[in-house]
């Protein structure tokens, strides 16, 4: 995919690893709830170069960041599609089409600040359009995680929408949250499961009831007596999946 540029937004091809995208030159305050966002966005060791005392948000004093947010991908490996777009303020909320999306505080420390992998370099298509150090809402909306997940991808097959608008520090907000979309896929995981499950049973049936008809070789009365052993072993891990199956 090639970078572009349209309605003040742009949109881009990142490079993910270890299955996140990382917020260069940021860093955040964990959320108290890690949980609330959890589906989409990850707590982090924040590198030296975004590690800062800034004044606290709420209450007199300092704290310090060393933490940074990383968005959760659906992939290992790959590419995804990211539009990033930044605002006067808080754009309206436009939810559809996503299965995920949250909104959450940033501070942004260093100039410039980007949003891509590990190992992305920054490139003016990349850079968020801040103001400033300072604090930042940010809102992610993601859709197609589940389409490859846990996968090297080779083609974008992921869509990360990402908003950006100064703000005093808020405590993350959940929008939505993929339900349909991962359970569709693990359904169809374990139909296929049971499926090769099925099919493995009736080979295994079919063996047995074709055993019967072979001349038997001529065994020991204690080679016989294994023999027997094994084929009720056999019959019995047979009936037992199918009575899993209907389970």
């Amino acid at each position: 995919m090639i970078d572009s540029n349209e309605g003040g937004s742009h949109t881009y091809t990142a490079r993910v690893s270890e299955s996140c995208l990382a917020l260069h030159g940021c860093a955040w305050l964990p959320p108290a709830d890690p949980g609330v966002i959890a589906q989409l966005v990850l707590d982090a060791e924040a590198g030296p170069e975004v590690r800062s005392v800034v004044p606290a948000p709420e209450g007199p004093g300092n704290v310090h960041l060393v933490r940074a947010p990383v968005i959760r991908t659906g992939i290992s490996m790959g590419p995804v599609s990211v539009t990033l777009a930044t605002h006067d303020g808080p754009p309206p909320v436009e939810l559809a089409g996503s299965d995920d999306a949250a909104e959450f505080s940033i501070f942004a420390v260093n100039q410039p600040a980007f949003i891509g992998g590990f190992g992305d370099a920054s490139s003016p298509s990349r850079i968020i359009d801040l103001s400033g150090p300072g604090w930042y809402r940010l809102r992610v909306c993601a859709s197609g995680r589940a389409r490859a997940r846990d996968l090297v991808g080779k083609e974008p097959v992921e869509n990360y929408r990402i908003d950006v608008w100064r703000a005093d520090y808020a405590e993350p907000l959940a929008l939505t949250h993929s339900v349909t979309e991962p359970v569709a896929a693990r359904a169809r995981r374990e139909a296929d499961l049971r499926q090769r499950a099925s099919r493995g049973s009736n080979r295994l049936a079919g063996f047995l009831d074709r055993s019967q008809h072979v001349p038997a070789p001529r065994l020991s009365a204690e080679e016989q007596a294994a023999v027997d052993r094994g084929q009720d072993r056999l019959r019995e891990l047979a009936a037992r999946q199918r009575r899993r199956e209907e389970e």
